[in-house]
């Protein structure tokens, strides 16, 4: 099971991200499957600060967990579907009636994915706090940024661009990007 995974993982000399991944996030599907929808609609503070989350996250948070619980499903089918271009047409845009057919349908997936967004936000959010509770800047160092690194360095005091790297922009070119919007 997971706790035979962890320990292999955790006894390896380098870190196996894919497998690391899997593991934690199958953790917390599990978490979600046994706490999930009854838990985000109770009075726990917590569930008040996931609901404001998702509030504020508006429709940008809603087609993001669309797209997440999208090519998890893809993705599931076939390392082939890793990229969103390898899916069939109807998918690759995120105002598709087959896009809202699948969030209907896989309605929990979605608000699984909302679920992982607040986590990611409540632990980047609290990282800062403890930072700067410590008297530490928050600063962030980017060679070849992510859209995941544009996240974190959002909440960072400083943004330092390594001399060689590279700040890309998706959707400021000629082609259609399906989420570019995002």
């Amino acid at each position: 099971g997971l706790a035979t995974e962890f320990d292999r993982l955790s006894h390896l000399e380098r870190i196996v991200w894919t497998g690391t991944a899997r593991a934690k996030q199958a953790v917390l599907r599990k978490l979600w499957s046994q706490l999930g929808p009854r838990w985000a609609a109770s009075d726990h503070m917590l569930a008040k600060s996931y609901r404001t989350f998702c509030e504020l996250g508006g429709v940008a948070l809603r087609d993001h967990t669309r797209f997440e619980a999208l090519h998890a499903a893809q993705f599931g089918k076939s390392e082939a579907l890793w990229h969103w271009r390898n899916w069939a047409p109807q998918l690759r845009h995120f105002t598709s009636e087959a896009v809202a057919q699948f969030a209907r349908e896989h309605a929990d997936d979605v608000d699984f994915h909302g679920f992982l967004q607040w986590l990611a936000a409540k632990g980047c959010s609290a990282a800062q706090r403890a930072a700067r509770d410590a008297g530490k800047p928050v600063i962030a160092y980017l060679v070849s940024p992510s859209t995941r690194d544009y996240m974190v360095a959002s909440m960072a005091d400083r943004i330092i661009l390594h001399p060689m790297g590279r700040l890309v922009t998706p959707g400021l070119n000629s082609e259609v990007i399906y989420w570019g919007g995002l």
